[in-house]
């Protein structure tokens, strides 16, 4: 949620933007 940092928001809400290496 809104608690955890950017990074982890962003690699739970796009698990698909983890495969691409557009991680920052």
């Amino acid at each position: 949620g809104d608690n955890a940092p950017m990074a982890l928001v962003e690699l739970v809400d796009r698990p698909a933007e983890t495969e691409a290496p557009k991680a920052e």
